[in-house]
């Protein structure tokens, strides 16, 4: 690259006589560092440009997954929802089996003409006692029914909440005009009773089925 001064340039010279060897030695260093320096330059820019697509490009990827963890978001709650539903159609038809067992355990038997017995067995919790207590209020005037015999031989366990569920039916019982009749009280059953310490309903307790048939069928 040729060094000239500034009188040189308006004259045309190629050769500029006014630059001492120690000016031109220096002009030239100066030269060749700022092309050095502009070529870095146009590299430097270069490689900026590039990373300038990359991150467009990266940009562009995010967003891609941020659709894609949004559609996969969605697709896990309705999954969710599904799975939902079906626990809870399981749980509603499981409640149904139960029901169904519970009727199925305790039957309303008509032993003669305005006689019903209701033999328990197993535990007499609250699903059993909705199932009794629905039954028992159905039968009542479908039988015409003055009696109802419930017998607890088969019921093993006794506590605070059975007896008041015993006791309300015996209350709903009372109230349709039929009386109630309890056998089979087994001497635990009779002791937790106590200890309980509930006032009890207007109801007969006799000792077995045998004796509350005799009772009901009695003349008189």
């Amino acid at each position: 690259m040729t060094i000239r001064c500034d009188e040189c340039v308006r004259h045309e010279q190629h050769d500029c006589p006014h630059l001492g060897p120690e000016a031109r030695a220096t002009l030239e260093r100066l030269t060749s560092e700022l092309a050095t320096a502009t070529r870095a330059l146009r590299r430097t820019e270069s490689k900026l440009h590039q990373r300038d697509r990359e991150c467009k490009d990266l940009e562009a990827a995010i967003v891609g997954h941020q659709d894609r963890l949004g559609e996969l978001e969605n697709i896990q709650i309705a999954g969710s929802r599904a799975a939902d539903r079906e626990l809870e159609a399981r749980l509603a038809q499981i409640e149904q089996q139960h029901r169904e067992i519970a009727a199925l355990s305790t039957p309303c038997i008509q032993i003669c003409d305005g006689v019903l017995v209701l033999p328990l067995i197993g535990s007499f919790d609250e699903v059993r006692a909705m199932v009794l207590r629905d039954t028992v209020l159905a039968a009542i005037p479908r039988y015409a029914a003055r009696s109802v015999i419930l017998d607890l031989t088969g019921v093993a366990h006794i506590d605070r909440d059975t007896v008041g569920r015993l006791f309300a039916i015996a209350a709903a019982i009372r109230l349709l005009g039929a009386g109630l009749i309890l056998v089979g009280m087994s001497p635990q059953l009779a002791m937790a009773i106590v200890r309980l310490d509930l006032h009890m309903p207007d109801f007969t307790i006799l000792r077995d089925l045998r004796e509350a048939v005799a009772t009901v069928l009695r003349p008189g």
